[in-house]
């Protein structure tokens, strides 16, 4: 690398740390990390996958073009366990692919397979920080051979450089979200110290849960003594009406399995399995 090349390089990277330094949200650095390695490496898409303390996937971004497209998390799930970014996470090393129909590691996607359209070029490279991997950063180019070894070595070198911004948004966030969660415990013990009504109790409960939480639906299912069967009494959110009332039959759905191993569960997608089964 000529002394030219190499002051370019150093003050590309000395502005792109100064862009993701400035912000602290999780979605704001993983959009400012990609714009970044989409201006200056090349490619026509990309993402980021980042992984909490025990390896899994926490948050995702994907731009195409210009375009950020929301809610690729579940999207993304499947790209860790078997694409090329799942083998860049676990054996922590970059990949540079040429040809994404010639590479086992790259998922094929049936649509392009079937318009004979899969050929690609990738580029692909781990997020470390603490010599721990936080995240992976994947860009892609239409054409295959598009990218070249010069690529990569860029690539990488953003990587290095934003590593350790994506881990403290990571721990931000997630500290934020715990304060959100205490808060609404604390708020919860009063509401049930200041209010008889049992279901005053469980809608403020409810409410407090979805905003500490920050999801669309929260619902509360009580077991009938009788029966046996779980009944929602209390609902707030987008889907509220149609939850409240329901009925699960004994033994069935997502509920009958938390009751039996006496843990909570996280299912990535509701397509794979009705939470209710067909509540009555």
């Amino acid at each position: 690398m000529s002394k030219d090349q190499n002051r370019s390089l150093l003050e590309l990277l000395y502005q792109v740390s100064r862009e993701v330094a400035t912000a602290i949200d999780l979605r704001t650095v993983l959009q400012r990390v990609l714009y970044a390695a989409l201006n200056n490496v090349g490619g026509e898409r990309g993402s980021i996958i980042v992984m909490d303390a025990h390896g899994k996937p926490l948050d995702s971004i994907i731009v195409h073009g210009k375009q950020i497209q929301g809610d690729t998390t579940r999207q993304l799930r499947v790209t860790v366990e078997r694409g090329l970014a799942g083998w860049v996470l676990r054996n922590q090393r970059p990949a540079l692919v040429s040809d994404t129909s010639r590479d086992k590691r790259w998922l094929r996607n049936p649509d392009n397979v079937a318009r004979k359209s899969e050929a690609k070029s990738a580029l692909c490279v781990p997020l470390m920080a603490r010599e721990k991997i936080v995240g992976v950063l994947t860009l892609v180019h239409s054409e295959p051979n598009a990218f070249e070894n010069k690529h990569l070595d860029l690539m990488q070198a953003i990587a290095d450089q934003t590593g350790i911004a994506v881990l403290n948004a990571r721990l931000y966030t997630e500290s934020q979200r715990q304060a959100r969660v205490m808060t609404a415990l604390a708020d919860g013990a009063a509401t049930i110290n200041a209010s008889l009504k049992i279901e005053d109790v469980f809608q403020r409960i409810l409410n407090q849960a979805m905003q500490a939480l920050q999801v669309e639906t929260v619902a509360l299912a009580l077991e009938e003594p009788d029966s046996g069967d779980f009944v929602f009494r209390a609902a707030t959110g987008n889907h509220a009406g149609s939850i409240l009332g329901k009925r699960v039959p004994k033994g069935k759905g997502l509920i009958a399995k938390v009751v039996k191993d006496k843990q909570g569960i996280v299912v990535p997608s509701l397509k794979d399995e009705n939470p209710f089964v067909k509540p009555q």
